[in-house]
C-alpha cells in the first residue's frame, strides 16, 4: 500500500544518510559501491512518491529525486569510472 511504501521510504531515507556518512573516508570503492546501492534507492523512492503521492508534493519529491539521481550518476561518472 501506499501508506506502507511512504513510511518505508522515510525510514529508508534515513538509512541512506547514515550509510553515507560512514563512507566519508572510506577507500574508493567502498564509496562507490555505497553510491551505487544509494542510485538504487533513489530509483525506487522516486517511483513511490510518483505512484503515491499528487500534486505539490508529488512534485517536490520527484524532483528532489531527479536532482539527486543525476548528482549521484555524475558522481558516479567522475569518481567511479562511469559504472552506474
Amino acid at each position: 500500500t501506499c501508506s506502507r511504501d511512504l513510511f518505508q521510504n522515510e525510514a529508508g531515507f534515513r538509512l541512506q544518510q547514515t550509510r553515507l556518512a560512514a563512507v566519508g573516508s572510506a577507500d574508493q570503492a567502498t564509496q562507490c559501491r555505497t553510491w551505487r546501492e544509494h542510485v538504487g534507492y533513489l530509483q525506487k523512492a522516486r517511483t513511490v512518491f510518483a505512484t503515491c503521492q499528487s500534486g505539490a508534493e508529488r512534485a517536490r519529491n520527484v524532483a528532489e529525486m531527479d536532482g539527486d539521481l543525476a548528482n549521484y550518476r555524475a558522481l558516479l561518472a567522475n569518481r567511479c569510472g562511469g559504472r552506474q
